[in-house]
């Protein structure tokens, strides 16, 4: 897909990208009396899963990313909670 919006005048919007969270979010993010409660995901690893390309976790490289596909924006979603 490299490349994929490249040589279409306009704005190109991508609605449906995903980021992936980190899988510790949940465990540092709420206070500790509600940790037993959160949800618990195995680790993962950079091209395994839904974690295939950089831009997944890091915005620095999804930035880079999306100028390579020529994309000026996205609307992006979660995605090991998408299902809560």
């Amino acid at each position: 897909m490299d490349g994929l919006g490249r040589g279409i005048d306009g704005i190109i919007i991508s609605a449906d990208s995903h980021v992936m969270e980190p899988v510790d979010l949940w465990k540092k993010g709420v206070p500790e009396k509600y940790r037993e409660a959160v949800p618990l995901f195995p680790p993962h690893k950079l091209g395994e899963g839904f974690q295939r390309r950089e831009g997944g976790s890091d915005p620095n490289a999804r930035i880079r990313e999306m100028e390579v596909d020529g994309l000026s924006a996205e609307v992006l979603y979660p995605t090991l909670l998408l299902g809560l």
